[in-house]
C-alpha cells in the first residue's frame, strides 16, 4: 500500500536531482564561451562539458593553452571604448 507509493516518490526525488546535477554541464557544452570563461571553466575542472576538443585534457594548465587555441581573446582598438 503506502509503502509503495513511498518508494515511487522516492525514486521521483533521485531522478529529479540527478536531472538538476547533469542539465548545468550539458548547458555548458552548447553555449559559446569567450577566452575568459573558458579558462574559468577549466580551473574547475568542467573540461568534459566544454565540448570535444577539451574531453581528453585532464589538467587546467592543458585546458588553459587550449582555450587559447580554441576561443582567441579578441583584440580592442584603442579608442574604441
Amino acid at each position: 500500500g503506502s509503502s509503495l507509493g513511498v518508494v515511487s516518490l522516492m525514486r521521483l526525488a533521485v531522478a529529479a536531482i540527478l536531472l538538476g546535477i547533469a542539465q548545468p554541464a550539458a548547458a555548458i557544452s552548447h553555449r559559446k564561451l569567450d577566452n575568459h570563461q573558458c579558462k574559468v571553466m577549466c580551473q574547475r575542472f568542467g573540461m568534459k562539458a566544454m565540448g570535444p576538443e577539451f574531453r581528453s585534457i585532464h589538467h587546467p594548465n592543458e585546458c588553459v593553452v587550449k582555450c587559447d587555441e580554441v576561443y582567441p581573446k579578441k583584440v580592442v582598438a584603442p579608442g574604441s571604448f
